[in-house]
């Protein structure tokens, strides 16, 4: 190779390289933002109401997306609990096929914890109760149905669960007044 084409071909490469940047930046320039979720506690009661459902988002302007989601369209609400108080969840499954609610990273019985032995058949409601009782932390829920977890996932399912500290000076990365993205 001629060292003239050489550095024909090294500017080439480089150039096409930064392309991508260029093209990123004004396609999310259009994209819409991800929907920041609402924040969801107990009732006086203890207990939460949780939807599986369809939905439908608009990605790109004028094409609708089909949709899985958790009390809304897509993803769910962030579930805030209190660490050592009892919680009852209704989960109710209005979505065309089975699935489960699978608590990731509570610490908690498995018979309520929503593996792939807990399908909720569609058009049912499964009511699970537990009292958890660790440290705060953020862990997150979504479906757990064999062999369609990932497909149910990918479809929107799934969002935050976050344990209420007891003392907020517990939380070395909130200051008071501090606005979190996910609790």
């Amino acid at each position: 190779m001629l060292r003239r084409d050489f550095i024909k071909l090294t500017a080439a490469i480089g150039a096409a390289s930064a392309l991508p940047l260029w093209s990123r930046a004004a396609w999310a320039a259009d994209r819409p933002a991800l929907p920041i979720p609402p924040i969801l506690t107990p009732d006086a009661q203890g207990k939460i109401a949780l939807a599986l459902q369809t939905g439908e988002m608009n990605w790109l302007p004028n094409v609708a997306t089909r949709t899985w989601g958790i009390n809304g369209a897509l993803l769910g609400p962030a579930v805030r609990l209190q660490r050592g108080k009892p919680v009852t969840v209704d989960i109710s499954n209005k979505l065309p096929e089975a699935s489960t609610v699978h608590w990731h990273g509570l610490e908690i019985p498995g018979n309520v914890d929503g593996g792939p032995q807990a399908l909720i058949q569609p058009g049912t409601t499964r009511t699970v109760s537990f009292t958890a009782d660790q440290p705060a932390s953020t862990c997150w829920f979504h479906p757990h149905t064999h062999g369609k977890t990932g497909e149910q996932v990918m479809k929107g399912l799934g969002d935050w669960c976050c344990w209420k500290m007891t003392k907020a000076a517990s939380c070395p990365c909130r200051k008071p007044g501090e606005q979190m993205i996910f609790p």
